[in-house]
């Protein structure tokens, strides 16, 4: 059974309260050929709802041994795995994108700060 935009416009409207950026890693290397890498803020944003109690319930439901820090649904559909997102001043890395009936569900973990 497909699920009608309408629902999914309602669930948006009422839930995916939260703003998220979306950043980018800039890895370049010095004259003694060392890495650094930079956090750069973009203009890319998207709206979820933001879960940091249920890590323990979304281990087990998917199996998963590492730790998570952040659990996120939302209806935006370009994010991807590997991603570094901001959100409260805090970064995340995102460890998997699992898509649901009408959201997607990001699981991350803290990022560099």
């Amino acid at each position: 059974m497909q699920i009608p935009q309408q629902f999914k416009e309602a669930i948006k409207g009422f839930f995916y309260d939260k703003k998220i950026a979306i950043l980018e890693i800039i890895t370049t290397k010095d004259n003694v050929g060392a890495s650094n890498s930079d956090i750069v803020e973009t203009d890319n944003i998207f709206y979820g709802n933001v879960n940091y109690s249920i890590s323990k319930e979304i281990q087990k439901e998917y199996g998963l041994d590492e730790i998570i820090d952040i659990v996120i649904t939302t209806d935006y559909s370009l994010i991807k795995k590997g991603e570094v997102i901001s959100f409260e001043d805090n970064y995340y890395y995102i460890t998997d994108v699992k898509p649901r009936d009408s959201h997607y569900r990001l699981i991350g973990v803290k990022y560099g700060n």
